[in-house]
């Protein structure tokens, strides 16, 4: 038999006696061979789809996805097992993880995930009380799943070794999605993350940053009711700071918030502040220091507000690409000050001295200062001459750091910024199109995102429709059907689970017509049931985008003209219609531009 073990073969006996035998696509042990050869016609599949999977864009990936590589770190189990599929065993690749169960493409090389059970969702693991080699997985019924029972074929020595991996990594995945805390800390989340929340907290760090100003103003006596007023609101608000602390870390435990850099600054503020209390009373050097972070607060509201989030997001991916021109810049300010020390450290021992007071010296100079004394004038005071060696050196100093280097630390200051902007304008934008996809999308609309995304060639675009027909046609019969398609989809590895309904379906075939009478799909009807789904979401995504770029005419008049290039032939009414509003906008360009 395929697995090679005297388990499988008694197992295909067994069934092979119990029913009755189907002919050509039956239960027996040729018919399983000849099941597990169907699928190997499809091995040239293998990967498709992770071809492009470096210019992910917004986290498309691969569509399907592919069981662990042999041997990772992630993969709890692996092996050769037997899945019975349509009353039919098959043989394919199984993995376990901490979290999911994963079943490869029928084949004996396939490492393409055909299917995958989330560990959390198994109702019980057990052995089949016909056959002690094969174990049975039964889904909960509302899940992933919708209530799948699988049946599942290994050697006799690993059966316990599954059924207790399964049944410990399917305890702990419960506990982790459905405790009491987990729960807790959806709602607190929900909660912390409520704009009125927030709004109210942004409210109280501005309040705490007035006091904080205000007691710097009037510096109260220690022993004054006002100092005691002030000190007493300082323990009051550090107080409300560490419950708004502990909500966000508790509904962002652990990853999650220590992953926010917002997070980490709250972290240390409140903790310094904190520290600071606690050992006011005590007679401690740096004490004035760890009080000062109170001022730093303030800072705080800019995690709270996007838009502020997005300008010191954008300032602090800037000084990172701006530290080479730093670099260069001291390093032109030291050549200076060396110069300084060598020239003119005789005629002024105070200004050019050492090296430490030739660069303060200069420092001074280019904060269009003076220098420290009047051992060094540009023009003599006996005679009124000019010196010219002092005279150089300053203008030299001048050209070189302010109106050449600091232009260039600012100019590339600036594009960065810039750049960091667009980029931030650009994932908003994306947010737009997508809430626009939703509201006027199809069911497939995160399928075929992924799809145009994933796929550079039509001849990609065609070999992963064919691989994505294959993993949802389960049991390689040939055909798709709604029940199909509506289990299948929802396991694809998209951003939102696909859920299709019968009149989704119904709008999917083109009331039909890409179907049989019995409501089932072949390859060819399958591919282009894709092919005009995919050219459907593409047209929508040039009519958002128009929608969007309105102001912009060079950018509507390109859209539409890639529109009338999409249209459907034969559709020439809405052709002329575009191509009208296309010369429109051309004419409107040309004039903007004169």
């Amino acid at each position: 038999a395929v697995a090679g073990g005297e388990a499988l073969k008694r197992l295909i006996e067994q069934r092979t006696h119990d029913e009755p035998d189907h002919g050509e696509g039956g239960n027996s042990e040729k018919g399983l061979l000849r099941r597990v050869n169907s699928y190997e016609e499809f091995a040239d599949l293998e990967g498709v789809g992770a071809e492009s999977s470096g210019k992910d864009l917004h986290g498309a990936g691969n569509v399907i996805g592919n069981l662990p590589p042999k041997g990772s770190p992630e993969t709890v189990r692996e092996g050769k097992l037997a899945v019975m599929i349509n009353n039919e065993l098959v043989m394919c690749n199984v993995a376990l993880t901490k979290e999911m169960l994963m079943l490869g493409l029928p084949g004996a090389k396939s490492r393409v995930r055909a299917d995958s059970i989330p560990l959390h969702e198994v109702v019980r693991c057990q052995r089949n009380t016909r056959d002690s080699c094969v174990f049975q997985i039964q889904t909960v019924h509302e899940g992933f799943n919708s209530g799948m029972t699988y049946e599942i074929s290994a050697p006799s020595e690993d059966v316990d070794g599954w059924v207790h991996d399964i049944r410990t990594l399917a305890a702990i995945c419960y506990a982790a999605k459905n405790g009491w805390v987990v729960k807790t800390q959806v709602r607190v989340g929900a909660f912390y993350q409520s704009t009125p929340c927030q709004a109210f907290v942004a409210f109280l760090i501005c309040v705490n940053f007035f006091i904080v100003a205000l007691d710097a103003q009037l510096q109260p006596a220690e022993d004054s009711s006002l100092y005691a007023t002030m000190d007493k609101l300082d323990i009051m608000f550090l107080v409300v700071f560490t419950v708004e602390l502990s909500i966000n870390l508790f509904s962002n435990w652990f990853r999650p918030f220590w992953r926010d850099g917002w997070n980490v600054f709250d972290f240390f503020v409140v903790l310094v502040s904190i520290l600071s209390e606690l050992i006011s009373d005590f007679d401690v050097p740096g004490m004035t220091v760890l009080r000062t972070t109170r001022a730093f607060r303030i800072m705080r509201l800019a995690g709270k507000l996007k838009s502020l989030k997005r300008i010191i997001s954008a300032l602090t991916s800037s000084i990172i690409p701006v530290a080479n021109a730093f670099l260069i810049l001291l390093t032109a300010g030291c050549i200076f000050c060396v110069l300084g020390v060598e020239f003119f450290g005789a005629k002024s021992e105070v200004s050019f001295g050492t090296f430490a007071r030739s660069a303060w010296t200069l420092w001074n100079v280019l904060a269009f200062g003076s220098w420290d004394d009047e051992t060094l004038p540009v023009f003599r005071k006996e005679d009124g001459t000019i010196d010219f060696w002092i005279l150089i050196y300053i203008v030299c100093l001048v050209f070189v750091m302010l109106w050449v280097l600091l232009q260039v630390v600012v100019a590339l200051l600036l594009d960065n910024f810039v750049q960091s902007k667009a980029r931030s304008d650009a994932e908003d934008e994306l947010e737009k199109l997508k809430e626009a996809e939703v509201e006027g999308g199809t069911p497939l609309q995160p399928l075929l995102r992924d799809f145009v995304l994933t796929f550079d060639t039509q001849e990609q675009l065609k070999r992963g429709i064919k691989k994505l027909f294959v993993v949802l046609d389960v049991g390689g019969q040939g055909y798709l059907d709604y029940q199909k398609m509506h289990l299948g989809l929802k396991k694809l590895n998209t951003d939102v689970r696909i859920v299709i309904s019968e009149e989704d379906w119904t709008e999917i075939t083109v009331h039909h017509t890409l179907s049989n009478a019995l409501g089932e799909m072949n390859l060819p009807q399958f591919e282009k049931m894709m092919m005009g789904q995919i050219k459907s979401y593409i047209q929508r995504g040039l009519t958002d985008i128009m929608a969007m770029n309105q102001h912009r005419i060079e950018n509507h008049a390109m859209l539409a003209g890639l529109r009338v290039l999409m249209l459907p032939k034969g559709d020439e009414g809405a052709q002329e219609e575009l191509i009208g509003d296309l010369e429109k906008k051309m004419d409107e360009l040309e004039e903007a531009l004169s």
